[in-house]
């Protein structure tokens, strides 16, 4: 069943990050990753390694930010719905997806644990789709070419996919 309730969070803090920053809602997506974070870790058994998802959530957020700021000032994206509009990095409400997706590896997406083409297939075609639900609400948009877009957006979630699940391997590991 955690898996389950895991996915409910999962799209819960997604779509609470997309609506508050189409709505400006700035801290809606921060606040459900709190609330919705602190349900997450009352579901995991003492045994089943906190401190390790504590980890897992601090890495996957911080290659997430390394990856955003990438797309920030490469020029590929423009972002909506700041908290601080002359903030440097990218939004908290596109942070806080990458938080919580890094919360699903080990329950409602564990499925692809140890499939590297299966998550190489699905971080090209799922992550580029996530942008362009962005695109559709006005949070973000392009700069360059929709297909060129795409392309370096596919290829970038190819890669971050499995550096992830390496990632939270790393972590369960020590």
């Amino acid at each position: 069943m955690i898996n389950f309730y895991n996915a409910i969070l999962f799209y819960s803090i997604w779509w609470g990050c997309v609506l508050g920053a189409r709505y400006s809602y700035t801290f809606l997506g921060p606040l459900l990753l709190v609330s919705l974070g602190y349900i997450h870790f009352k579901l995991l058994s003492a045994d089943s390694g906190i401190n390790n998802e504590l980890k897992l959530i601090f890495y996957g957020g911080f290659f997430g930010l390394v990856v955003e700021i990438f797309h920030l000032y490469s020029g590929l994206l423009n972002y909506n719905g700041y908290i601080y509009e002359n903030s440097l990095l990218p939004p908290a409400w596109i942070l806080c997806m990458w938080i919580a997706f890094s919360g699903t590896l080990n329950y409602s997406m564990s499925w692809m644990k140890g499939k590297w083409i299966v998550m190489i297939l699905s971080g090209a075609i799922f992550g580029p789709l996530s942008y362009m639900a962005g695109i559709n609400f006005n949070i973000i948009s392009f700069n360059f070419n929709s297909y060129v877009s795409y392309l370096v957006l596919s290829l970038v979630w190819a890669i971050s996919v499995p550096i992830l699940y390496k990632i939270n391997s790393t972590v369960y590991e020590n």
